[in-house]
């Protein structure tokens, strides 16, 4: 199931379809972009809820945490919570190998600004995939409605885009 937090704000009023967004424009858009909004649940048939995926992620890594999540629909919370853990534990060892944090640093102080902002993005996306497997531990095994009421409540009051007033 994917919840688009506030239709009426953000490109789907109703009257544009997903599909029917320019490939090119898609192909620019960043993994983990719009993880304030756009939001991606796993749920039994019965309607609960295994995990999240919180932003746009390309067909392959979406692919792929789909099947990690279809792979755990029979597990119960308490055994579901550990596996998401390590999934997060693995992918910031993943990110850690593809971009070490000392170099990291080197290079948002003085690299190239092009390779910055690659390194950047590719960076905050394998944090907001980590994030997603450690909060997905809250709601583990919740009805998807309460789930979306409480994603609705937080919309409202801690507004759009997850800003404290």
């Amino acid at each position: 199931m994917t919840h688009n937090q506030l239709p009426e704000l953000y490109c789907s009023s109703g009257t544009v379809d997903p599909q029917d967004y320019p490939a090119d424009q898609l192909r620019c858009v960043t993994e983990g972009a719009g993880g304030g909004n756009v939001l991606s649940y796993f749920c039994t048939s019965s309607g609960q809820v295994v995990g999240y995926l919180a932003g746009y992620w390309r067909p392959s890594r979406y692919l792929e945490e789909t099947r990690w999540a279809l792979a755990r629909m029979s597990q119960s919370r308490e055994a579901l919570a550990r596996p998401h853990g390590v999934r997060a534990s693995r992918l910031q060892q993943e990110r850690d190998a593809l971009h070490p944090p000392d170099q990291v640093q080197q290079l948002l102080a003085s690299g190239p600004p092009a390779r910055r902002a690659q390194v950047f993005a590719e960076v905050a996306a394998f944090n907001r995939l980590g994030r997603s497997h450690r909060e997905s531990r809250e709601t583990l095994h919740w009805p998807i409605r309460k789930v979306l009421q409480k994603v609705e409540d937080e919309v409202y009051t801690k507004g759009a885009l997850g800003c404290d007033s």
